[in-house]
């Protein structure tokens, strides 16, 4: 962020999942002008409780951080694949890591319990959910905004699940491209 500030006035961050857990943190941290977030990783879905199970877990997460890469992912309820994805040809777009970095996910989860959105220092914030996402509780997401009175704009996406970049790959790509 500040090799970028030290050669642009203004800097915008997108991220989904993980990597907008990681954009609200950085916006707590650094003034960004846009901050656009897709199902970001804050409150998993209820139904992921071994996610929750985990992020309270150190010693579980750490035997499971050398087993994991070993595991077959698991197929979730009402979709054709691992991926959170609803069409199968935008699942088969979908990269997915051959090996998951771990330990690094751990971390990144830590961030969860300090994510404040009152906090984050933005000009503009844009929350794009999925209606049918089963990895985050976009419910949740959005109360903790509201609940912190944080200004922003909710793009929902009725036809898509955890990642409206896939989905909608088009439409957002153009729509990012002309708003920032």
């Amino acid at each position: 962020y500040d090799l970028l500030a030290s050669q642009y006035e203004e800097i915008s961050v997108i991220g989904h999942s993980l990597g907008g857990l990681l954009a609200i943190t950085l916006a707590q941290l650094r003034p960004v002008k846009h901050l656009i977030v897709a199902a970001p990783a804050i409150f998993p879905d209820p139904a992921q409780k071994l996610y929750r199970f985990l992020a309270r877990s150190q010693l579980l997460a750490r035997v499971l951080a050398w087993t994991l890469p070993f595991l077959p992912k698991v197929r979730r309820k009402g979709r054709s694949t691992a991926n959170d994805v609803l069409l199968d040809a935008a699942a088969e777009k979908y990269f997915q890591y051959p090996v998951a970095p771990v330990r690094g996910i751990f971390n990144i989860l830590k961030l969860q319990a300090r994510v404040d959105f009152a906090k984050a220092q933005f000009q503009t914030f844009d929350l794009l959910l999925g209606r049918q996402d089963l990895t985050v509780d976009c419910s949740a997401i959005r109360q903790a905004i509201v609940r912190q009175g944080v200004p922003h704009r909710v793009h929902n996406f009725d036809d898509t699940a955890h990642n409206p970049f896939v989905d909608y790959e088009s439409e957002l790509a153009g729509w990012i491209v002309i708003y920032i």
